[in-house]
C-alpha cells in the first residue's frame, strides 16, 4: 500500500467522494479513471477502437475498495490504481470562490465555473438569480427547457450530450459506467442538481446520470437540501422529464 497526506482541499473532496460513492451504490468512483483515459476522454483524443480485452484490462484497477481514505490520509491498496477528480473538483472550485467573496463582504454574487453555480444571496434589488436548464435535442442542437429562480445555493448540471462518440461500440458519452466500461445506457440525456454548495451537487449530478430516475428519486426523498431535475429517453425513445416534488419551487415557469 501506498499513500499520501492530502491538503485541507483534497481532503475535503475526498470525504465527499466517499459519501457519494456508498450512496450511489458505487457509480460515483473517481477511480474510473484509466476507463476514462481508454477512450480518450482525459485529452479528447477519441479512440474508436477499444475492444472487450481491453475493458476488461482497465477494470482490474478499478474500484473504490481499492483506496483508503482516513483523515487526511489518502492510502492505494493496488499500486495501478489511478483517479480523475473532473467529476467534482469543478464543484469545489465554485465553492472556494464563493467563499471567498462571503469572506470579503460581497453578499450579492453568482459564481460560474464550467457550467458549475453558487449563488450568494439574492441580487441587490431582492429579486433571485436566475438560471436556465437546457433542453437537449440532439447534439448540438439545445434549447431553453426551465428557468431556476435561486437565492442561495448552488446549481449545477451533468450529461451525456455534448462530449461523446460514435463508432462500432454505438455511441459512447464521456460518463463511464465503473461497473462495465461502457457509458451508461440508462436512457438518462442531462441531470440537474440544486444542492446547499457545488460540491455536493457537482458529486451527485454525475451519481445520479449513473443510477437512472427511479433510484435518483428515492435518495434525493432522503436527502435534506438536495433537488433534483432529470431530463431522460424512456423504454420507447421518447425524451420525458422528472424531478423531486419540491423542485417546482425554483422554477420561473413551467411550460
Amino acid at each position: 500500500a501506498t499513500g499520501i497526506t492530502m491538503d485541507v482541499h483534497m481532503a475535503k473532496v475526498m470525504q465527499k467522494v466517499v459519501e457519494v460513492h456508498a450512496l450511489s451504490g458505487g457509480q460515483f468512483d473517481p477511480t474510473v479513471a484509466p476507463l476514462v483515459k481508454l477512450w480518450g476522454f482525459d485529452d479528447m483524443k477519441l479512440n474508436l477502437n477499444v475492444s472487450r480485452t481491453d475493458i476488461t484490462a482497465a477494470l482490474v484497477n478499478v474500484g473504490m475498495k481499492f483506496l483508503k481514505v482516513q483523515g487526511n490520509e489518502l492510502v492505494k491498496l493496488k499500486p495501478a490504481v489511478t483517479i480523475d477528480l473532473n467529476g467534482i473538483a469543478q464543484g469545489y472550485s465554485v465553492d472556494l470562490m464563493a467563499d471567498l467573496l462571503t469572506q470579503r463582504g460581497i453578499t450579492s454574487f453568482l459564481v460560474e465555473l464550467g457550467g458549475e453555480i453558487a449563488v450568494g444571496g439574492p441580487k441587490p434589488d431582492g429579486r433571485p438569480y436566475t438560471v436556465a436548464i437546457e433542453r437537449p435535442i440532439k447534439p448540438g442542437a439545445e434549447a431553453t427547457t426551465r428557468i431556476l429562480q435561486l437565492k442561495k445555493g448552488a446549481v449545477t448540471t451533468s450529461g451525456n450530450y455534448r462530449r461523446f462518440l460514435t463508432g462500432k461500440n454505438g455511441t459512447i458519452g464521456h460518463l463511464i459506467n465503473p461497473k462495465t466500461g461502457y457509458s451508461f445506457d440508462n436512457g438518462m440525456i442531462s441531470v440537474t442538481v440544486i444542492a446547499p454548495d457545488a460540491l455536493t451537487a457537482d458529486a451527485y449530478d454525475n451519481a445520479f446520470m449513473g443510477m437512472g430516475v427511479k433510484e435518483t428519486l428515492k435518495l434525493v426523498e432522503k436527502m435534506k437540501g438536495v433537488e433534483v431535475y432529470m431530463i431522460y429517453r424512456d423504454g420507447k425513445g421518447v425524451v420525458r422529464e422528472a424531478m423531486s416534488p419540491t423542485f417546482r419551487q425554483f422554477l420561473e415557469r413551467l411550460d
